[in-house]
């Protein structure tokens, strides 16, 4: 199936059924998939992207907490502008622009990218405000859940690979 891919999009996550996102959890904690009592191991990389519509349209199921802890980073799209919505219409007037798409990188090159990251050094300076940033996030009244030490582990992943973008 198409979770067996390096990248795998999930359309719409919250209309999946519990048992859906109970598996896309798996795949995404564990790096494995159970099937029919059989577990497999998922290659790498391995990245889920998803969308979610809004949670008052009908037919949508909340994510749980556990299942949102797994996901990086949130980010709103929002609408396009014009002229990148029609420049959306013009390109996806041909039935087939999925069929044309080719691969900019090859799994090799994209697992040497994420070895070249892990070799960034991360100032003791930067470690403490990420901890601070958590601690933060966990005593702000307005907030019910805090940041995890999953999520602090996150933004200090994010912040090697964005040194290593820019050189």
């Amino acid at each position: 199936g198409p979770v067996f891919s390096g990248i795998v999009l999930a359309d719409e996550v919250n209309r999946a059924s519990p048992k859906t996102q109970s598996a896309l959890l798996e795949a995404m904690a564990e790096g494995q998939v159970t099937v029919d009592g059989s577990t497999h191991t998922l290659r790498r990389p391995f990245m889920v992207l998803a969308t979610q519509n809004p949670l008052d349209h009908e037919g949508t199921y909340p994510l749980p907490e556990s299942q949102l802890d797994r996901f990086l980073m949130k980010v709103s799209m929002g609408y396009p502008s014009r002229d990148a919505e029609l420049q959306i219409l013009t390109t996806h007037a041909r039935d087939n622009v999925r069929r044309e798409l080719r691969p900019v990188r090859t799994r090799s090159e994209v697992q040497g990218m994420s070895a070249a990251v892990q070799t960034v050094h991360v100032a003791p300076g930067l470690q403490s405000y990420l901890v601070e940033l958590a601690d933060a996030s966990r005593r702000h009244r307005d907030l019910a859940l805090g940041m995890s030490t999953r999520a602090t582990l996150s933004l200090q992943r994010v912040a090697r690979a964005l040194a290593a973008a820019q050189g």
